[in-house]
């Protein structure tokens, strides 16, 4: 009777430590691998009753739980973006840049959708207005405006320059005091040459009066006016057959009428004895050294500057290649002179 009730005890032991280490092997798998096959079956009041621990609900990434934002990202959109990012682990950061890049790159799909969801949300319509056709016809009347103004400012031509005066420096009296070959000491006399040009003379009582104002712009010719005019006004030049300036063609100083200045010779008559052509405005003054420069204007256009000489007939002329070695002529020069 007592060996019966030890064999009954041991085998009692033995199976109660067989259940142990069943359950403690099961509780040790569904431990370990949580989501094992065993673990799926089960529920949570099974395992409760078991002794078992629950099951965890399925890890759901944030980006599935964010709510939708309109394609053109907002101050309100990049700080949830911002924060969603610092919550998630590196792979959900690439996932959530990844979706955040392609969201942001709309594309004919998404703007369909984006114009569907903006009828139904009223912030999404406000933040995303779409364009408007009265700002595409604003912006090509603009540039045709622009265009057609650009054309019409390119075919207005350049002003034609004047004769302004300069401001205190209008002489109006005096005389010229030329120059022969170095020497000083004469004067334009208001005698004429022989042929009806220009000449000098070293008697002061006998010099020519003059007046003139000069430009402001000191490269632009101006007229010098006799003060005691007879038949003509001004000082000015003369030539035959048209007057042109070049080689060993000469121009003479004479007395003529006013013409335009910057412009070809004209037709008209002068103290010069022959039918002639003239310019009066041909002077240009520098006051530092008080000299008068005088340029001719040619038939064609070009403009040369001139240089005073005295041919032998002792009257002033103008050439426009002056040599030393030139018999026929002297180098001359003029100054102003109260």
């Amino acid at each position: 009777m007592a060996k019966t009730l030890i064999f009954t005890l041991f085998y009692l032991f033995a199976f109660v430590a067989l259940l142990a280490v069943n359950a403690t092997a099961d509780n040790g798998v569904l431990h370990n691998r949580g989501a094992g096959p065993i673990a799926r079956r089960l529920t949570n009041a099974q395992r409760l009753a078991r002794g078992l621990p629950l099951n965890k609900p399925a890890a759901k990434r944030n980006g599935l739980l964010r709510a939708r934002a309109s394609i053109t990202p907002t101050s309100s959109s990049v700080s949830v973006s911002e924060t969603d990012t610092a919550s998630t682990s590196s792979t959900t950061d690439s996932a959530t840049s990844s979706d955040s890049t392609t969201s942001s790159t709309p594309t004919s799909s998404d703007s369909s959708t984006s114009s569907a969801a903006s009828s139904s949300d009223p912030s999404s319509a406000s933040s995303t207005p779409p364009p408007t056709s009265s700002s595409s016809s604003s912006s090509s009347s603009s540039s045709s405006s622009s265009s057609t103004s650009t054309s019409s400012s390119s075919s207005i031509a350049a002003p034609t320059p004047t004769c302004t005066p300069a401001t205190g420096e209008t002489i109006s009296s005096g005389t010229i005091a030329v120059t022969v070959g170095g020497i000083p000491g004469y004067y334009l006399s208001s005698s004429l040459g022989t042929e009806g040009a220009l000449t000098y003379t070293d008697n002061q009582a006998q010099a020519q009066r003059i007046s003139f104002t000069p430009c402001t712009d000191p490269t632009y010719p101006f007229n010098v006016d006799l003060t005691n005019p007879t038949s003509k006004t001004s000082i000015g030049g003369a030539g035959e057959q048209g007057a042109t300036l070049a080689g060993a063609n000469v121009v003479y100083l004479a007395q003529v009428n006013h013409s335009p200045a910057e412009a070809p010779p004209v037709g008209q008559a002068s103290s010069y004895n022959a039918p002639t052509w003239s310019e009066s405005a041909i002077w240009l003054f520098n006051p530092l050294t008080a000299s008068l420069t005088a340029q001719w204007i040619n038939p064609d256009g070009t403009v040369v500057p001139a240089t005073v000489v005295v041919t032998r007939q002792n009257q002033l002329a103008l050439v426009a290649n002056y040599s030393a070695s030139d018999p026929f002529v002297t180098l001359a020069s003029l100054h102003v002179t109260p």
